[in-house]
């Protein structure tokens, strides 16, 4: 597919829109990561891909979120503090039936 497209300007730097259908076949969208090269007279754009290997070779003790282990109140209740992570966060979660309002053992099903 070819599209004329025009160079508009986005804060201090120069902007290119993709229309949204060739975003859409391109399989990306907002905050998606691409690589951009220029050979000669051309740009070229690339979906970049990382492993999960890769990405977690980028975490470091400085860019790594405090645990948000729950807490226990005197009540026998826990909270948690209220955590959003942010765009590009490796989030792991760990569900285990003996935490919370689950019990281990049988269930009716």
């Amino acid at each position: 597919m070819s599209v004329n497209l025009y160079i508009g300007k986005w804060r201090g730097s120069l902007a290119v829109r993709i229309p949204k259908v060739i975003a859409g076949q391109w399989g990306i969208s907002e905050g998606s990561a691409i690589k951009m090269n220029a050979r000669n007279n051309q740009v070229v754009m690339c979906k970049q891909t990382c492993s999960l290997s890769e990405m977690l070779a980028q975490v470091t003790p400085e860019n790594r979120h405090p645990d948000r282990t729950p807490v226990m109140h005197r009540e026998g209740t826990m909270v948690v503090k209220q955590y959003v992570p942010d765009a590009g966060d490796i989030v792991w979660l760990a569900f285990s039936p003996q935490a919370g309002r689950e019990q281990a053992g049988r269930h009716l099903q």
